[in-house]
């Protein structure tokens, strides 16, 4: 019986390695149970659905023009080709 620290107490405390395929699907499993875990925060902190979708026409311009453009309708970022 174990825990009554015979013969089969000291086969548990002498256990063999666990095989490499076993410990690499034991590592994948911890990886993917901890991504669960930072996407169930991300999720409280983000909306899960598409709150607004927006299509837009883009112009060719260079970069300056660009720049030009950003600074003039006053937005942090700028979508051009």
């Amino acid at each position: 019986m174990v825990g009554d620290g015979g013969a089969g107490t000291e086969r548990l405390k002498k256990a063999a390695p666990l095989p490499l395929q076993v410990r690499n699907e034991t590592r994948v499993f911890q990886e993917a149970e901890a991504l669960k875990k930072q996407f169930a925060e991300l999720n409280k902190v983000y909306p899960t659905q598409v709150l607004r979708t927006k299509k837009v026409l883009l112009d060719l311009m260079t970069v300056d023009e660009a720049i030009d453009s950003m600074e003039a309708v006053g937005h942090d970022f700028f979508v051009f080709r």
